[in-house]
């Protein structure tokens, strides 16, 4: 029979109280795993515990799916295979995300809120810039370096999927395909001049974050978030026109045409008002609130 340092179950008992068992049905699955099939009471003499709160946590595993039961009197217990109690696991677990999901946006009050949030942490900016990509409807401006644009990029990647016209401006080229990308003038002046990398996203000129982190997946520097429309709408027109001179600066670069010149101020003076002839969220949102007497 094959045996395991106890250093390693150890290490599986801690992995599994992280999804959510205790610990000791963590350890009594940890034995099955190891030396099933045995019983209850065999694996109460491994473990140094008492019978009964053993046999507790294998009913309790045998409900949650993760042991098997023979059905004759011996009453042999075999955990189920780890990928298969792990795949099940992770659909529950994502089942139960899904259901808190909707009940907690319920609860979400409409009202708007003018507040300016910090964020504390490097996985605080990120997962705040992947969920305002999610909740995107129409554009979304992206003002970024090259470390936090490629973490990124799966969430822009999808925004693009679902039709949001996506801005970029990036600091070295770089291909995304589907979204307009501007490279900055004196991109490799600025990456050389700061020690840091930035992160600045605007979402249907309705809430925006600036963030600046430290190099090499380091620290948040300084980094807020805001749903206020009036802010939002004030740092979207700000960051289009900075994207607008950018891209006008290429195209006289390469020796663009007078005719190609005023195709792309045409495209910018759309940008900067609407898209596809509608106005932004975070615009209707400011004026339906200014026209409101209340």
């Amino acid at each position: 029979m094959r045996r395991v340092s106890r250093t390693t179950r150890q290490r599986g008992v801690e992995a599994l109280t992280e999804l959510g068992f205790t610990g000791l049905e963590a350890e009594v699955y940890a034995v099955l795993v190891e030396i099933a099939p045995v019983t209850a009471y065999r694996v109460a003499n491994v473990l140094g515990k008492a019978a009964a709160n053993v046999y507790k946590a294998v009913e309790s595993l045998a409900q949650k799916g993760a042991v098997l039961v023979d059905d004759g009197a011996s009453r042999l217990l075999r955990a189920v295979p780890p990928s298969e109690l792990l795949a099940r696991v992770e659909r529950e677990q994502r089942r139960a995300r899904e259901q808190a999901e909707r009940a907690l946006e319920r609860l979400r009050r409409p009202e708007a809120d003018d507040r300016v949030y910090r964020l504390e942490t490097r996985e605080q900016v990120m997962e705040r810039a992947e969920t305002m990509l999610r909740d995107a409807r129409q554009l979304a401006c992206v003002d970024a370096f090259p470390e936090p644009l490629a973490e990124l990029r799966g969430a822009i990647d999808e925004a693009v999927g679902r039709k949001v016209r996506v801005l970029i401006q990036a600091y070295e080229p770089v291909d995304v395909p589907g979204a307009r990308v501007v490279v900055a003038p004196r991109g490799q002046e600025l990456r050389a001049a700061w020690p840091a990398q930035w992160l600045n996203v605007v979402c249907d000129a309705r809430e925006h974050m600036i963030s600046l982190l430290r190099s090499g997946g380091g620290e948040v520097v300084q980094a807020i978030w805001t749903g206020s429309a009036y802010l939002s709408v004030i740092y979207y027109s700000g960051l289009v026109a900075e994207l607008e001179r950018s891209a006008l600066v290429a195209r006289i670069t390469e020796g663009a045409s007078r005719a190609r010149l005023e195709e792309e101020i045409a495209y910018w003076r759309q940008t900067s008002t609407s898209t596809s002839s509608e106005p932004l969220a975070g615009v209707a949102a400011l004026k339906a609130r200014l026209s409101d007497p209340t």
